[in-house]
């Protein structure tokens, strides 16, 4: 055992260096990145970075035509977690596998007036999708959640850093209230094309921007087509 202690202690400082120094690169290259440029053609930088990054979402519009997208999640709070955990240790107890329950990808899609949801399962592959028409986005609501939560918790709060934001959109079905949480960003794991090389040459930064940029393109044109769903997403 302390053989093993003496073999993880320089694997953990290599690993905490080149975390500083990925950190340091993208503070350094997120810099560098005019905004104010990505902004003055927010439908062309969005259409681009979903070609290269979230191509999938074609596949799964299955022809319908995507104006402009998101990351999107489920609310969750410490006690979902916890319940899940729970649920993923008993589960693991009587099925002797290692599968835990994720949050996987989802999205929301604006195919001209429509609104998609789309989920994944824990393979990335399409496990729901649900549209919203005209009718029920006319009576829906949307309001400011707050930092986006991981494993429970406002990791914005605990590190100081920007994180993930989350946007309640409340909509009416036959069933009662139903909400789903819009991202102010496309969130990295959904990304496809990730080069390590690039990524500390501050590729990373430059696609975090455009995913904020798309993002933005998103509330903006859902706030133009249902005037109770516009709010201001700025980064």
């Amino acid at each position: 055992m302390f053989s093993t202690l003496l073999y993880m202690i320089p694997v953990l400082l290599i690993g905490g260096v080149i975390a500083y120094v990925f950190s340091q690169q993208q503070k350094k290259a997120t810099k560098n990145i005019d905004m104010d440029a990505l902004r003055n053609d927010k439908k062309q930088v969005s259409q681009e970075f979903l070609d290269r990054q979230v191509p999938y979402l074609k596949e799964w519009m299955k022809g319908n035509p995507i104006d402009a997208c998101t990351s999107a999640t489920l609310p969750s709070n410490m006690g979902d977690f916890v319940k899940t955990a729970i649920k993923d240790t008993i589960r693991q107890s009587l099925t002797y596998n290692n599968t835990n329950t994720v949050e996987t990808p989802a999205f929301f899609i604006l195919s001209g007036k429509e609104l998609h949801f789309i989920n994944t399962d824990k393979h990335s592959d399409l496990s729901e999708h649900i549209v919203f028409d005209v009718e029920k986005l006319q009576t829906a609501e949307i309001k400011f959640a707050g930092a986006k939560r991981e494993m429970g918790l406002n990791m914005s709060a605990l590190s100081g850093q920007d994180h993930p934001k989350v946007y309640d959109i409340v909509i009416e079905s036959d069933k009662g209230k139903s909400i789903l949480q819009a991202i102010d960003r496309i969130v990295n794991s959904s990304f496809t094309d990730t080069d390590i090389s690039q990524m500390f040459k501050g590729g990373y930064a430059v696609d975090m921007a455009k995913a904020k940029i798309t993002s933005e393109y998103f509330f903006e044109k859902l706030g133009e087509f249902y005037p109770n769903l516009k709010v201001e997403v700025t980064h």
